[in-house]
């Protein structure tokens, strides 16, 4: 029997997906992380998370995406207090249109398919983590304040928090919504306890319903960071022949973390990525021609990282920022919303 209908594939993969979590300035890296998907795991049904009301209408046009945006997210209590950096994303575990998904930041791309990972059969989360986990100054950096974690819930064990948010199988309904309100709570009266982001809430919930026997837990080794390696080592574990992807060894994700906002040419071995934003461009029609794309490319990196910088410019500039960005033609604005949206 093939391998894509043995009954376990569809036991594990039954109302499965990729939820991308982004905000506008890096949708030119989530049409990318699309691209990928499409390229490597085929007709697998993908949902954006996006924080904003803007729709991704070029996504939704060339792949048939899904999106949740502050707009149609179902829960009033999650609309109102779920938005916002590092927490949007979480949004996910109660109103993903997928039973079980594959979660990604916008800064990826797939190389292989992943959902050979995806043991929903015995588990109920798989996360990417080193398997000797983290130190206390570790976890107090990246995660949270051990100490007050201590304090605030007896008997839990902060050694075993070591998931990475920026990747990890789940499914909805595997964290209480309940206790994730009280955590954005007490983040809110104590700045301090978590680090900033949804890293440290979401090990603390997680590892704290493992350690209450509520979930089944596992690791994976699926991710490399490319941040941490050399570009030559890079290159050979994720060759490029003849112009198209190799996979060599098993299905991998490569995560460019951090630096979103950085020009793309700074980042370290970029290649894959370039790869996917150019393939979206040709799935997508916008172009026919490999100096077309290039010139796209180009053209959507000055106006996002402008836009990006444009941020921290005096409220009376930010008219003549969106102008700028309606004339350059990567993006029209939305007339039910403040912001602009994708053309």
């Amino acid at each position: 029997m093939p391998m894509d209908e043995s009954p376990t594939k569809d036991r594990r993969l039954r109302d499965f997906g990729v939820n991308i979590s982004c905000y506008f300035g890096d949708y030119r890296l989530a049409k990318a992380a699309c691209a990928s998907i499409r390229y490597f795991m085929g007709d697998v049904p993908i949902c954006l998370i996006i924080d904003g009301s803007w729709e991704p209408r070029e996504l939704i046009r060339t792949y048939g995406v899904k999106f949740i945006n502050k707009r149609n997210v179902k829960d009033q209590e999650l609309k109102r207090e779920s938005f916002g950096y590092g927490y949007t994303k979480m949004i996910e575990f109660w109103e993903s249109p997928f039973e079980r998904f594959l979660q990604i930041d916008a800064d990826c791309v797939v190389w292989g398919d992943l959902s050979v990972y995806a043991d929903f059969d015995n588990y109920d989360a798989i996360i990417t983590a080193p398997e000797s986990g983290y130190s206390q100054k570790q976890v107090d950096h990246l995660f949270f304040d051990t100490r007050k974690a201590e304090a605030l819930l007896p008997g839990f064990r902060w050694q075993d928090c070591r998931c990475g948010a920026g990747s990890y199988f789940a499914g909805t309904g595997v964290i209480d919504m309940r206790e994730y309100f009280d955590m954005l709570a007490l983040s809110r009266r104590d700045r301090r306890f978590f680090f900033p982001g949804e890293q440290g809430m979401l090990n603390l919930l997680l590892w704290r319903s493992a350690q209450l026997g509520r979930l089944r837990v596992s690791t994976a080794d699926y991710q490399v960071v490319p941040i941490e390696h050399t570009n030559d080592e890079m290159r050979k574990q994720f060759p490029f022949k003849n112009g198209v992807p190799v996979v060599s060894g098993g299905p991998k994700l490569i995560h460019w973390g951090g630096g979103k906002n950085l020009a793309l040419d700074k980042q370290p071995y970029i290649e894959p990525l370039t790869f996917f934003r150019r393939r979206f461009l040709f799935d997508s029609g916008a172009c026919e021609t490999d100096e077309q794309a290039d010139k796209l490319l180009a053209r959507e990196d000055r106006v996002v990282d402008y836009y990006c910088r444009a941020r921290f410019i005096p409220l009376k500039a930010k008219g003549f920022v969106r102008s700028l960005i309606v004339k350059c033609g990567v993006m029209k604005p939305d007339p039910r919303a403040a912001g602009p949206v994708a053309a």
